[in-house]
């Protein structure tokens, strides 16, 4: 056979493609058909591709759309990144000064952006706008919480700063501005987002501002990924261009560190299934298309065409079609993908979309298993079609052969009922489905309950798996309290007798003089605390611990912070609304839910232990201690709404000694739970029926040094708003005068504090009487003071004021003195020696290494953390001793009220968030761990069990929502396929009874009765199933004439 014989030559395409052209109506609604099978396929080809960047992105919305960040950029040195063949430019940030408090910098810098660097960091307003003049400012939420000088638009910030290397009058610039804008929190979100400017002006008014020194100015630049590459490993790039550059970079791990969901195996699944599909509805389009082109290609063999002619011009057309869907598929996929990615990306801020050679080589195996599943049906229809003719010519010479023999029977299974006018329709419809014989009928309504079988199995796999995981779907996914960045400590005081403090020091003395240092031993610091704690249980033993030489007393204290976790978390500012809508707005947040939790206030009971607690270890400077080692928080609070479901949690561990509820409810009634201590041993000294004093949180306001120079932010930020107001309305008003010729001498000196010149305030505040009343009692309270002369002295003082001898003014000083010594005085017993709340111990529930476990789980949802000893109480309680400890520094201050920043409230510092299902597909977890991680939270994450199953929900779901998906495009598209080939079998037959007179509706009421009783075997698409057919067959009545 030649080759002319078995391909055709080019007169023959040329005729195959001018007939199609000729026939573009139907080759083009061929071409659109099997189009919309390659854009499916395409189309979740593509969802799967873009799924991994749409994760990112999610991620990128919260923590900016960049790769690594150089916080010390210099364009003329670094070009080493700017040139990497993975990175984009440099966007840049500028910082050129940093914001003062008094003459101390802060961590709030001031600077500006560029228009790129806004842009991919995806840094958004929250409402206002950029500075526009050199009066504007925007500023990051985060830092504008920290200046606290107004949250509104239009509010007026002041900017205290220096712009030369000395904090001197003559580098002081003071300037306020308008608050044109607030940015959503980027300075405490971002990683190395504390090296940002939080305060924005323009860049003209930066440069009035800028500091004089190089060092005190930074140019931040950010470099995104370039989107086409997908690395694995990219925290292992990161560090390899580090090495490159030698210097200190930020790598965006929020972002680049996570590892989405995505499994491999249930996306292959979805590929194979799609792909079969696809094909199968490619191969009957195709089938169909050729069905066509049958009569056309029997003129050509009779005109002499060769069997591989004609299995040419096939393959030619369908190649033609194919190619030309196939890419029109994948283009329209993409485009319409890009839109629906930029869409999204737009909303959220970023961009992305990426198509990667899987996508490319799927679509290639599609388009060739296409080809050559329809060259094979094609092939097999040839050869079906010549034996099938050839058998309808034998049959049909037979048949003329035995006519004359051919007797009709009166008994043909169709004429079980004559025909009328009451049963035409539906006798009619019985004969034309007996036309297709028993088998054909029963294998249809066999296939179709298989497919419905499919369907209910497939229904029920999600529903089980959408129970299974809707039983864990109410517990939290994570807890988390906002601590602060401080290293305060748990701190005990007392106050020892100085005369007998004098006497031990005079013993070491001559110990020394008289024999070898060693005989004498002086007591260590936890035998001091454990021997004159005992002594202060009132006000009055407190003053007669004191002596007329120290007028208050030596205050000691005993610090425990070796070992323990800083006694950092407080009621005080709690969770701002910002931060609070931030985590609600994190895609995949479901429910947010706060809480009450605090670790920074010390307990005491009577019979305490110190050594019992671990006080030895807990010391820095003891001699015994064991080896530096973070171990937990001394004490943990928790304080809940009362509610049944947490009072039966605790009735379960409480057994027997389960408090009453309404006394629980009160705060009358708490429980406290027991740990070990550093060393393995429990605390026996607190015991069910005891009453648990709460100190109030410890402040360094007033100690016994200079209070401006102790002022070095280790503070708590309660104590720091003290500090914060007594400058602002005492020291600066009162103390620190300009022409006051001592001023100098204090602050260079560092003298004894200033409460002996803070006597102004108080003499101020108060009236005359009480300023008399609290001058007394200072001066005669003391022990060993000389009372008579004391009163001698303030009766002479006020003769003289009445005569006019000195002024009023010099008269409230002189009281003043002893009357601010008398404040002080009390102030410091009531904060160190009185507890702010109180409680009775209704039940002691120890942690063993047996029960801790359970206990955890039991109590996750409740106490975030637990201490060595952690209580368990009501919000009563905690409104007690914040109330107690507002009402001390109200009645220090002399104040009415206090001001909202000495204020302690009910505010919220905890948060149980829950997660929906859909967050193992946005990485929730992720933004979530990074947003608080890096906003001052500890957390912890219960989300791994519920991620695991959710994952496995969100598989099974797709696995077998697909495969539904799937079992109902089969089901509908076989049932418009056997209606559309039933209707052209049926259309003689049809045919004449519309030219006997039958109008189209009867024809199709004769043919909806088959389909009705086919969809019926399927009752869950059967409407639709109905519906199309219904079109399918109105459509073809109209053509049959």
């Amino acid at each position: 056979m030649t080759g002319g014989e078995l391909f055709m030559n080019g007169r023959l395409i040329l005729l195959c493609l001018k007939s199609m052209l000729r026939r573009w109506k139907r080759v083009l609604r061929t071409i659109v058909t099997v189009f919309i099978a390659f854009l499916f396929v395409a189309g979740m080809l593509l969802f799967q591709e873009n799924m991994y960047q749409y994760q990112t992105a999610v991620a990128k919305k919260h923590f900016g759309d960049w790769f690594i960040m150089n916080p010390y950029y210099n364009a003329k040195k670094d070009n080493v990144l700017g040139e990497h063949i993975y990175l984009e430019k440099p966007k840049l940030a500028y910082v050129v000064n940093s914001i003062y408090d008094y003459d101390k910098e802060t961590d709030e810098k001031i600077g500006f952006f560029t228009q790129d660097f806004i842009h991919a960091g995806n840094i958004k307003l929250d409402k206002g706008e950029w500075p526009k003049e050199d009066t504007d400012v925007a500023i990051d939420w985060n830092t504008l919480l920290k200046l606290n000088q107004g949250y509104e638009i239009g509010d007026i910030i002041t900017i205290h700063t220096y712009t030369g290397p000395s904090t001197d009058e003559e580098n002081e610039v003071t300037k306020t501005y308008r608050l044109s804008g607030i940015i959503d929190s980027y300075t405490n979100i971002w990683q190395g987002g504390g090296n940002l400017p939080g305060i924005i002006l323009t860049e003209n008014e930066c440069g009035n501002i800028k500091h004089s020194n190089d060092i005190k100015q930074k140019n931040i630049a950010i470099y995104g990924m370039k989107n086409i590459i997908q690395e694995s490993d990219y925290e292992a790039m990161f560090n390899k261009m580090q090495k490159d550059t030698d210097k200190e970079m930020v790598f965006n791990s929020s972002v680049y560190a996570y590892k989405p969901w995505g499994n491999e195996l249930v996306y292959n699944y979805i590929f194979i299934l799609v792909m079969l599909v696809g094909i199968a509805a490619i191969t009957y389009q195709m089938m169909a298309y050729n069905m066509t082109r049958k009569y056309t290609m029997d003129i050509h063999i009779r005109e002499g065409a060769a069997r591989g002619q004609i299995t040419g011009m096939y393959m030619c057309e369908n190649f033609i079609i194919l190619l030309l869907s196939s890419f029109l598929g994948l283009f329209t996929a993409c485009q319409l993908a890009r839109l629906i990615c930029s869409a999204i990306g737009k909303n959220m801020g970023v961009s992305f979309f990426y198509i990667g050679s899987s996508t490319y080589i799927k679509m290639l195996i599609t388009l060739i298993l296409s080809v050559v599943i329809s060259i094979i049906f094609n092939i097999y229809m040839n050869i079906s079609h010549v034996i099938n003719k050839s058998v309808k010519i034998k049959i049909g010479k037979n048949h003329n052969d035995n006519a004359e023999r051919y007797v009709p029977s009166n008994n043909n299974k169709n004429n079980g009922k004559e025909i009328n006018n009451r049963n035409f329709i539906y006798q009619t419809h019985i004969r034309l489905m007996h036309t297709n014989g028993f088998m054909p009928n029963m294998f249809i309504r066999l296939f179709t309950l298989v497919m419905t079988a499919v369907m209910v199995l497939c229904a029920i796999n999600m529903y089980t798996a959408y129970k299974a995981y809707e039983k864990n779907a109410d517990a939290d996914d994570m807890v988390a309290y906002k601590k602060e960045n401080n290293t305060s400590a748990y701190v005990y005081y007392y106050n020892e007798d100085i005369n007998e403090y004098k006497e031990e020091v005079q013993k070491r003395k001559e110990s020394a003089s008289k024999y070898a240092a060693t005989d004498y031993k002086e007591p260590t610091e936890l035998e001091i605390y454990n021997k004159f704690r005992i002594n202060i249980s009132s006000y009055q033993d407190y003053l007669d611990n004191a002596d007329t030489e120290y007028i208050f007393g030596i205050d000691r204290k005993l610090t425990l912070n070796n070992n323990l976790k800083c006694a950092d978390t407080y009621i005080y500012k709690g969770i701002d609304e910002n931060t609070l809508k931030a985590i609600k707005d994190i895609d995949g947040v479901e429910e947010v839910r706060l809480g009450y939790f605090e670790t920074g206030r010390s307990w005491y009971w009577d019979g305490m232990d110190y050594n019992k607690i671990g006080a030895d270890d807990y010391i820095s400077d003891s001699d015994g201690k064991l080896d530096e080692k973070n171990y937990k928080y001394l004490y943990a609070s928790e304080y809940v709404e009362p509610d049944s479901s947490i009072y039966d949690i605790i009735c379960k561990y409480a057994g027997d000694n389960a408090p009453d509820y309404e006394k629980w409810a009160a705060g009358e009634l708490s429980v406290v739970f027991k740990d070990t201590n550093i060393r393995g041993q429990y605390d026996d000294t607190l015991q069910p029926g005891m009453t648990l004093n709460l100190y109030g949180y410890a402040d360094n306001m007033r100690n016994d040094q200079f209070v401006y120079h102790q002022w070095d932010g280790s503070e708590s930020e309660y104590s720091d708003a003290l500090i914060r107001y007594y400058m602002d309305n005492v020291w600066e008003k009162y103390v620190n005068v300009k022409d006051d010729p001592d001023t100098a001498d204090v602050i260079a000196n560092h003298k004894t504090w200033s409460w002996n010149r803070a006597y102004k305030y108080v003499s101020n505040k108060l009236s005359l009487d009480r300023l008399e009343e609290l001058n007394l009692i200072s001066r005669t309270c003391l022990s060993g003071s000389n009372v008579e002369s004391q009163i001698k002295t303030t009766q002479e003082t006020r003769e003289r004021y009445d005569e006019g001898v000195i002024s009023e003014e010099a008269y409230r000083r002189f009281l003043g003195r002893y009357a601010n010594t008398e404040l002080e005085r009390r102030y410091r017993y009531k904060t160190r020696y009185t507890p702010a709340a109180d409680t009775n111990v209704a039940t002691v529930i120890y942690i063993t290494d047996e029960n801790r476990d359970e206990i955890n789980t039991a109590f996750k949802e409740y106490i975030p953390e637990f201490g060595q000893f952690t209580m368990i109480s009501t919000t009563a309680l905690l409104q007690k001793a914040l109330d107690n400890q507002n009402e001390n520094i109200k009645q220090y201050f002399l104040l009415d009220e206090l001001p909202d920043e000495l204020t302690l409230k009910l505010k919220y510092n905890q948060v149980n968030i829950r997660y929906g299902i859909d967050s193992a597909l946005v990485s929730t977890g992720n933004i979530v761990s990074s947003y608080l991680g890096q906003s001052g939270f500890l957390y912890k994450s219960y989300s791994e069990e519920k991620d695991l199953l959710k994952q496995k929900t969100i598989e099974t779901m797709m696995l077998y929502g697909i495969s539904l998906l799937a079992a109902v495009f089969v089901v509908v598209a076989v049932s418009v396929l056997i209606v559309k080939n039933r209707c052209e079998k049926y259309e003689n037959r049809l045919r004449i009874i519309k030219r006997t007179g039958a109008k189209d509706t009867v024809l199709i009421r004769i043919c909806m009765l088959e389909c009705v009783r086919e969809a019926i075997w399927c009752p869950f698409v059967a409407i639709i199933v109905i519906l199309l057919d219904w079109i399918t067959i109105t459509l073809h009545i109209r053509e049959v004439k």
